[in-house]
């Protein structure tokens, strides 16, 4: 038996010369299945974005991680904006990020896979009062990564050009709209 790090009991299996390969390599299959990586982020402080800044990354510190399947997916204090998935395969991660209100410019997400935005990007334009008075939530946005489970590591980047500083949305409660949040997780083996 083999204990996930929530203390979760699973039943593993090893190179019994007895099981059959094929029936082996589906018992292997089902132990990552019961143990996938799964980590859920949600931004407990808000933080500043700057104008026509392309390197701001979301900072999950203190009080953002909602749940993680491995200790090692996420740190609150080193490297904070990263969650590395801990075992190869492919990823789907989604993401939705809030900004302050504001009536001017652009807003734009996106994933990043070892510092590198990938695709697709969530984004709008911030004109008209009728966005003044409230947080403006973007579009969710999902993009599948494969990752090698050692170094490799998924970021959640914010854009946006209204003039100035903006803050991105955060206060850490579930279930409050307009929270900024990242969702990673184990889908399959990798794709090659």
């Amino acid at each position: 038996m083999a204990t996930t790090s929530s203390g979760i009991y699973y039943p593993t299996v090893t190179d019994d010369p007895d099981v059959p390969g094929d029936m082996l390599a589906m018992a292997n299959s089902l132990e990552t299945l019961v143990a996938a990586p799964f980590c859920k982020l949600l931004l407990a402080a808000n933080f500043g974005v700057a104008n026509n800044s392309n390197s701001v990354t979301v900072p999950f510190g203190s009080g953002s991680e909602i749940m993680k399947s491995h200790a090692s997916m996420h740190s609150t204090t080193v490297n904070n904006t990263r969650v590395t998935p801990p075992l190869a395969g492919l990823y789907r991660v989604s993401a939705i990020t809030s900004f302050a209100p504001n009536t001017t410019g652009f807003s734009t997400h996106s994933i990043g896979l070892n510092g590198s935005r990938q695709n697709p990007e969530g984004g709008v334009y911030n004109s008209g009062a009728m966005l003044a008075g409230a947080n403006v939530t973007l579009p969710q946005i999902t993009a599948y990564l494969n990752c090698n489970g050692t170094t490799d590591y998924v970021e959640l980047f914010a854009y946006q050009n209204s003039g100035g500083t903006l803050n991105g949305v955060g206060d850490g409660t579930v279930g409050n709209t307009g929270n900024t949040m990242m969702i990673v997780e184990y889908i399959r083996p990798r794709v090659l």
